[in-house]
C-alpha cells in the first residue's frame, strides 16, 4: 500500500474563482482527513491526561493555557504558548514582513492561513478564540463543529481542537 500523503495542490488564485459550494465541500474534506489522521494518532498514543476537558480559568496558580500542533504531523509537536493577554495566529507578511504572535506559515504549505488569521485573548479569566476576518475561516470542535465568524468569539474550553486552513491546533491546560 502506498503511504504517500495527498498535499493540496490549489494555487490562492485558484481558490479564490473556486465556487462557494466548492469551497465548502473541499474544506468539509480537509476537516474529514484531519478527523481520521488525529483519530490514527490517538490510536496509536497512550492517553493524555491533559486533553481531558477542564474548564479552568486563565490565570489561577499554575494554569497556563497552550496550543500543542495536531496536524500536520512532526516528530516533536511545537507548542505555543497563550502567555499574554491576546495572541495572534496567522502567517508572516512578506511584503512588509509584519509577523503574528504565532506564526503558521511553515504547517501551510497551501497558504490558506491568512496573515492576521485568528487571535486568541483572556477576559475575565476565560480564552476565547475569534476570527478576524480570514479568508477560509476558523472552525472550532468541542462537542460540536463551529465555524467562527468575525466579531463572534467564542469561549474556549481544554482541549478543543482549532483548525486554521488546514493546521489543526488542540487547546490545552500546560
Amino acid at each position: 500500500m502506498n503511504n504517500r500523503r495527498l498535499t493540496p495542490r490549489i494555487t490562492p488564485a485558484d481558490w479564490m474563482a473556486t465556487p462557494p459550494a466548492v469551497k465548502e465541500l473541499l474544506n468539509h474534506f480537509v476537516e474529514l482527513a484531519t478527523e481520521i489522521e488525529l483519530a490514527r494518532t490517538q490510536a496509536s498514543t497512550p492517553d493524555d491526561p491533559s486533553q481531558t476537558l477542564l474548564n479552568v480559568q486563565a490565570g489561577e496558580a499554575g494554569q497556563k493555557a497552550r496550543l500543542v500542533l495536531v496536524t500536520p504531523q512532526k516528530k516533536l509537536a511545537p507548542i505555543f504558548p497563550l502567555d499574554r493577554q491576546e495572541v495572534v495566529l496567522g502567517r508572516k507578511d512578506r511584503k512588509d514582513g509584519s509577523t503574528p504572535d504565532i506564526n503558521l506559515a511553515k504547517y501551510d504549505k497551501g497558504t490558506l492561513i491568512s496573515r492576521r488569521h485568528a487571535r486568541i485573548f483572556v477576559t475575565a479569566g476565560t480564552y476565547y478564540l475569534e476570527d478576524l476576518g480570514s479568508l477560509n475561516g476558523t472552525i472550532v470542535s468541542g462537542t460540536v463543529l463551529t465555524r467562527l465568524r468575525r466579531g463572534h468569539p467564542q469561549a474556549l474550553v481544554f482541549g478543543d481542537e482549532i483548525l486554521v486552513g488546514v493546521v489543526k491546533l488542540r487547546f490545552v491546560q500546560a
